[in-house]
């Protein structure tokens, strides 16, 4: 996919409760994302908790962490490492816009991924239960739209919704799930609109990335009801 700009971020372990490495965010690069496009006091939403790394980031950093998270023993986990455990909520990401949470500045997650050919599992759903035909992976598209569109109605106006998000070569095919989401997201003319997309690079990848890319896009002024 066309990148607008790349952006360095140092190498570094990933601390132990990060989750295990080549499946986690990176700590650095959250940092390097929160310090450009949010500021100390900001709400910062996460979708997609999975290991927390976005809410103890922000919380390090002096912004309030929000997030949501499907699996109770990650979300057990998180709360044990945020300042506000309260601020994790266990709910499936597709039912955000029914959980009430407070209104935020920004948002910043990483959400989880799946192949176009051979993945017949849901990652919404903790890779637990099936897709039912062959459509899987565009259903899958339609899914992150849709919470990204309610992450939009929960941010002020201009609010950027950052999604960091991977080209896979699995078994020797490529899926280009940055670029087929960027195009999702800015064929819509919904409530979100693209604005760039950032190319990541100083990190060393798992084997299976191609490339890992930030999309970045933005609350439209119409975007809450």
């Amino acid at each position: 996919m066309r990148v607008d700009r790349t952006i360095e971020v140092a190498p570094s372990p990933s601390p132990p409760w990060a989750g295990p490495p080549g499946i986690s965010f990176s700590p650095a690069l959250v940092e390097r994302l929160l310090e450009e496009f949010s500021e100390p006091g900001d709400v910062v939403l996460d979708p997609f908790v999975g290991f927390g790394t976005t809410m103890v980031v922000a919380d390090r950093l002096g912004r309030r962490g929000v997030g949501v998270e499907l699996l109770d023993e990650r979300v057990e986990h998180v709360r044990g490492l945020v300042a506000r455990p309260a601020d994790v909520h266990r709910a499936d990401a597709r039912d955000l816009a029914t959980l009430g949470l407070p209104r935020a500045d920004a948002s910043l997650s990483s959400p989880p991924y799946m192949t176009r050919t051979g993945h017949p599992e849901d990652p919404l759903d903790g890779y637990r239960s099936h897709f039912a035909g062959g459509d899987g992976y565009e259903r899958h598209l339609a899914d992150l739209v849709a919470v990204y569109e309610a992450v939009a109605t929960q941010l002020v106006p201009g609010g950027p919704v950052l999604i960091d998000v991977a080209t896979l070569r699995v078994d020797g095919e490529v899926t280009d799930l940055a670029g087929d989401l960027a195009r999702a997201i800015d064929g819509r003319g919904g409530p979100l609109a693209l604005e760039e997309a950032i190319e990541v690079a100083g990190e060393e990848p798992p084997s299976w990335m191609v490339a890992d890319v930030v999309l970045v896009c933005r609350a439209s002024a119409s975007a809450r009801g």
